[in-house]
């Protein structure tokens, strides 16, 4: 598996929470065919499928995406503590 970096991360946990590559375009700020290339390309890279389409029209993550996800948040988490940190820091 080639590796992952935080930019995959956040697009997936940006589809995840949008319900959908609009839904993620609005919280990254940038175009939803954007976000489902980004996708897209992830997914060829990993060589499984991150989301399936509901009946609603929703994305909803497979079950190897919802271990992504759950792992990615972990990461979310330590790069926004990492953040605070260093700012704290900088202020002394």
């Amino acid at each position: 598996m080639p590796p992952i970096d935080w930019s995959h991360l956040r697009y997936i946990l940006a589809v995840a929470r949008g319900g959908g590559y609009a839904g993620a375009g609005r919280r990254l700020n940038v175009d939803p065919t954007v976000v489902r290339r980004r996708i897209r390309a992830i997914e060829s890279a990993l060589c499984f499928k991150l989301f399936q389409r509901a009946l609603d029209g929703r994305l909803h993550p497979t079950k190897a995406c919802e271990e992504v996800i759950s792992r990615a948040e972990i990461v979310e988490a330590q790069i926004s503590c990492l953040s605070a940190t260093v700012k704290g820091l900088d202020a002394q």
